[in-house]
């Protein structure tokens, strides 16, 4: 349990500060508007464009939307201008809404949910964090599968299980040859002590 805490905190500490990143390059294109280089629709579209390409780890990409649910960015596709405040995951859980909700606490949240991998009908247990960008009025995460949190543990556990029955084995075989060789030196030494006898 401590380790899985442990493996849960970097995780966590990891997606929050992926968050706030991309936040501060969100806060370089704002910067443009207030210059008046570009109007804030145009650092919108920026900033969304912005949101699609970037990736992190294996599957990590970024997400945003409006107060309302209304999704500004997710990777291009379809659901982009859709309204998916009332999205429920596989255990009927709202979870927009609790994304937009733990969003604008003063330093982001967390979100738990459950949701299908790419490709599969299972749903899965997901850990999101997202914040609130006032300058654009964007809810903004990221999250990822915490099943690999639990995978991670269990092959640990193999491997420690297979290195201590290593271990056992060795340290048999070790203590078997030891016996061996001292019956061996107890016979060696008896016949020594027995001829002597014998002849007298």
């Amino acid at each position: 349990n401590s380790k899985k805490e442990q493996m849960l905190n970097t995780y966590n500490q990891t997606i929050k500060e992926q968050v706030e990143t991309v936040i501060t390059m969100l806060d370089g294109v704002n910067s443009k508007y207030k210059n008046g280089e570009i109007t804030l629709e145009e650092a919108k579209s920026e900033g969304a464009a912005l949101l699609r390409t970037i990736r992190y780890g294996k599957e990590g990409y970024f997400w945003a939307d409006n107060i309302d649910g209304t999704n500004v960015a997710m990777l291009g596709q379809s659901v982009e201008g859709t309204n998916r405040y009332e999205s429920k995951d596989a255990n009927g859980t709202y979870f927009i809404k609790e994304i937009i909700k733990n969003g604008q606490n003063v330093d982001g949240g967390y979100t738990e949910y459950y949701f299908p991998k790419a490709g599969e009908s299972e749903a899965s247990a997901k850990r999101a964090y997202s914040k609130y960008y006032e300058p654009f009025g964007w809810i903004v995460g990221t999250g990822n599968y915490i099943d690999t949190i639990d995978n991670t543990i269990a092959e640990e556990s193999n491997i420690i299980s297979e290195m201590i029955s290593k271990q056992v084995v060795t340290l048999i075989t070790i203590i078997g040859a030891i016996i061996i060789v001292a019956i061996a030196i107890g016979w060696i030494v008896g016949k020594r002590i027995s001829k002597p006898i014998k002849k007298v």
